[in-house]
């Protein structure tokens, strides 16, 4: 997974393809793993957990947002995403960290 800086308006629901490589670019068989989405500034602003994959056995799984989650100060915070695999026992890595932009739309939907 390549290094990737994010954005989102506050209050908008988001949808992020993750795609899991090794180093040569094959893809990795998360079936079975949990994906953990955290974005923090003093304290953690949103996290979201994934157990139930896009496309496992190709790698793939999406971090969906919800609109509440995404209902926070415009800003620049960190994110990261961490796995926990499915061996015994497990192993828990952190895939990425990355920046997460949040800017205020032009108009507020109610």
């Amino acid at each position: 997974m390549a290094l990737k800086d994010l954005t989102c308006k506050a209050g908008d629901s988001k949808d992020y393809l993750c795609t899991f490589t090794d180093s040569a670019g094959n893809v990795i068989n998360i079936t079975g793993w949990t994906v953990y989405f955290t974005v923090k500034g003093s304290t953690v602003l949103i996290s979201s957990d994934v157990s139930v994959h896009t496309d496992p056995t190709h790698g793939i799984t999406t971090v969906s947002l919800a609109a509440v989650q995404t209902q926070i100060a415009a800003g620049m915070y960190d994110y990261e995403i961490r796995a926990k695999t499915n061996d015994v026992p497990a192993k828990v890595m952190t895939i990425l960290t990355a920046k997460f932009t949040v800017s205020l739309p032009l108009r507020a939907v109610a």
